[in-house]
């Protein structure tokens, strides 16, 4: 199973997982990554929301033509105050969800081993307070098929617009740019 099958596993289940907050539905979406203070901005908009992201790989291996590693995943909890139901209370009450969710999920097949190391962070911060919204990390690594081995053909689920190299290079200092697209196999023809 790839990476972006992975995250999207992790995304359907907890859709299908997650309770209702204050009556309202939560978002659950996948997410590119880190966040700083234009994108918090821009996403806090969704709130309740849970985000999630693959922030990193380690330890990758080489085995049976495929390329093995430990995905670092995290879901990040926002949420704004609403009626009758704090902020605080509202990221805590997700938070809380997910640690029940998250531990021993192997997210309906998508990944061969459960999630080790989970843990749950409050990302609270006085710029997040004055900016009205409460947020929690949920991370943990999770062992997943990251690539195919070189000389393999690519996953299926590969975008096709991934597969499209497009190279600039000069030839000496003051020469014009050599331009080119190259179309990578997306498998076996």
């Amino acid at each position: 199973m790839s990476i972006v099958a992975l995250r999207q596993a992790v995304v359907d289940d907890l859709k299908a997982k997650l309770p209702r907050l204050g009556g309202r539905a939560v978002v659950v979406a996948p997410h590119a990554g880190r966040f700083d203070a234009a994108e918090l901005s821009r996403v806090a908009t969704q709130a309740p929301a849970v985000l999630v992201a693959v922030l990193g790989l380690a330890d990758l291996t080489e085995s049976c033509a495929e390329v093995d590693g430990t995905c670092q995943i995290v879901a990040i909890v926002l949420c704004k105050d609403a009626p009758r139901l704090p902020r605080d209370l509202a990221s805590l009450a997700l938070a809380q969800a997910l640690a029940g969710i998250v531990p021993g999920n192997c997210w309906g097949g998508a990944a061969a081993r459960a999630p080790e190391a989970v843990r749950c962070d409050n990302l609270f911060s006085a710029s997040l307070d004055k900016a009205g919204v409460a947020m929690w990390g949920v991370s943990w690594r999770q062992h997943a098929t990251v690539a195919r081995a070189f000389g393999t053909s690519a996953p299926e689920d590969i975008p096709d617009w991934f597969l499209l190299c497009h190279v600039e290079t000069a030839q000496a200092q003051d020469a014009p740019l050599t331009e080119d697209n190259i179309n990578l196999p997306k498998g076996e023809e």
